[in-house]
């Protein structure tokens, strides 16, 4: 998670599917408006994990936390569309490299595959 995929995901998302309230999109608007101008917030890599959204749904309903009960596939369909839209199609536009790496893999074989590239993510 990052400011990017806060800002230009989750609140985007939010708002397309009318759970955010005009209002508050804009005070978040001018939030991270704020952050950009008077905080230097770098970034040299986006390590995107792509998980598609049933995925990331049969993840949330195993780990049955009270506060993702509401979650719904429909949500998650349209989250990851706009990720996909932001790390992938627009990655030209991000301040940084996107690496993609599979996150529908079960645990071990995502850190098996962040071990592969740990060095690219550290060099950075």
């Amino acid at each position: 998670r990052s400011l990017i995929s806060a800002r230009k995901c989750f609140v985007e998302t939010l708002k397309s599917m009318k759970l955010l309230h005009e209002g508050m999109y804009y005070v978040l608007q001018e939030w991270y408006d704020y952050i950009e101008e008077y905080h230097s917030i770098q970034c040299d890599l986006i390590i995107y994990l792509q998980t598609t959204p049933e995925v990331a749904y049969a993840r949330i309903n195993e780990r049955s936390r009270k506060e993702e009960s509401k979650i719904s596939i429909e949500y998650l369909k349209e989250l990851h569309k706009r990720h996909e839209e932001v790390f992938i199609e627009k990655a030209s536009l991000l301040p940084a490299k996107v690496m993609i790496i599979d996150g529908n893999l079960d645990k071990e074989e995502i850190l098996n595959e962040f071990k592969k590239v740990e060095d690219a993510i550290f060099q950075n």
